[in-house]
């Protein structure tokens, strides 16, 4: 299923289809498939699916997932994201006063 949606990506044979890459990277990930949470969770990220997207990589972050880690890490400083649970918007917004 990954493959699937690597065919679906701005370099892949089939061209630039983003709802289909995501489709497919949501099939792998869903699955099972470890290497496609992370890519998923971005996916979803950039199609402004921010809830499900953080959701993925947190699974992804969860097997070991560095390059999730660090997308987690560089949301929970970025002003411009909402927090995906409001104890953790609460804690973040405390922490900065």
């Amino acid at each position: 299923m990954r493959r699937l949606a690597g065919l679906h990506a701005p370099d892949g044979l089939l061209g630039d289809q983003p709802e289909q890459r995501l489709h497919w990277l949501r099939q792998a990930a869903e699955a099972g498939d470890e290497d496609a949470l992370g890519n998923a969770g971005n996916a979803l990220l950039e199609a402004g699916e921010t809830r499900e997207g953080v959701a993925m990589l947190e699974e992804a972050a969860k097997h070991g997932d560095v390059d999730a880690m660090t997308k987690l890490g560089g949301l929970l400083g970025d002003p411009e994201q909402e927090p995906t649970r409001p104890a953790a918007g609460e804690a973040l917004a405390g922490a900065s006063r």
